[in-house]
């Protein structure tokens, strides 16, 4: 071969290895095809394909070397996220989180499997098992033995337990369903555009009156971004647990909620709706809830009566560290 084509041996030598895998494969065919005609093409063909093999025989070793040193430092850099200087596999879970958060996989949607995806971030299949192993303890995938892994749903119950502090006197969570409801498009202020973004010019503004075996308890007045939640306006009655709701419609994963508490006196519009005499003392929650990829997408007010519910909330000795 070499005395017989040396300008080409040079030339695959020099070239030929640095192709991608599938680029090699591809010129590997196109060669055996030429080869059918006959005359000297075949011993180029076997040229090259003892050059694939070789080539494949060191990927695999350096695959399989993958969690050493020299694996790690031939794993490649997911550009453009702002953790380069965390561990590659939290750069791979970040982009999965954004692809949720983005919408590009939505709820209940199954994920590539690992090969893919290991391939498309370029990165070995165990720095993608655990990047899916970190979302999976977080509660945004969900692993099916068999079946592969999906994103995850959020479930009336988790997001009752997860978001709603109003407990009884025995400590059991308060079931609030919905006594009266309706939304609003209206133009964002300065202070939703503020906090829930610069681009939101306009929001829906959601009002609800809670009740419980009867009993009104609860008012809300909830905004989220128009853009977010297009069509919002169309889906009333909404379901009493609103979080899955965004979920499943809007692909909006609500991950975190911050509150501030302070106590309130009932005005005129408060006291009409809970049928109670104005100046009568009452439960205000602000909350700012955030999405996967911590943005605020929703600020409520909310106003309780606390005759038969109270407002708890359990603290650990970690929470403040």
């Amino acid at each position: 071969m070499s005395r017989d084509y040396p300008s080409v041996r040079l030339r695959f030598d020099r070239v030929f290895l640095r192709l991608r895998r599938s680029d090699r494969l591809k010129l590997l065919f196109a060669v055996w095809l030429m080869s059918c005609i006959g005359g000297e093409l075949p011993k180029l063909f076997y040229h090259l394909y003892d050059t694939t093999n070789t080539c494949l025989r060191r990927r695999g070793a350096m695959e399989v070397s993958a969690n050493s040193s020299a694996g790690r430092r031939r794993e490649s850099k997911i550009k453009g996220t702002r953790l380069e200087a965390q561990p590659l596999y939290k750069r791979a879970e970040l982009e999965m989180v954004n692809r949720i958060a983005n919408k590009t996989w939505m709820p209940g949607q199954q994920l590539p499997n690992e090969f893919v995806l290991a391939e498309e971030f370029n990165v070995s299949q165990g720095t993608i098992r655990k990047a899916l192993s970190s979302m999976e303890k977080r509660g945004l995938l969900v692993r099916h033995p068999g079946r592969g892994t999906s994103v995850s749903r959020t479930t009336p119950e988790e997001a009752l337990f997860a978001f709603f502090r109003l407990r009884d006197g025995e400590g059991s969570i308060v079931i609030p369903d919905t006594l009266k409801e309706d939304i609003l498009r209206r133009q964002a202020t300065e202070l939703e555009r503020k906090i829930l973004s610069p681009s939101a010019t306009e929001v829906y503004e959601l009002r609800r009156v809670r009740h419980n075996g009867g009993r009104p308890f609860a008012v809300e007045a909830m905004s989220f971004s128009a853009s977010l939640c297009k069509g919002m306006e169309n889906d009333l009655p909404l379901p009493s647990s609103l979080y899955p709701y965004l979920s499943e419609r809007f692909g909006i994963t609500i991950m975190s909620a911050s509150e501030s508490v302070a106590a309130a006196v009932a005005d005129e519009k408060i006291a009409r709706l809970f049928s109670i005499e104005v100046g009568a003392p009452l439960l205000k929650v602000n909350r700012k809830a955030h999405d996967l990829a911590d943005r605020v997408v929703e600020l409520r007010e909310s106003y309780y009566l606390t005759e038969f519910a109270t407002y708890q909330v359990e603290l650990n000795r970690g929470d403040g560290l």
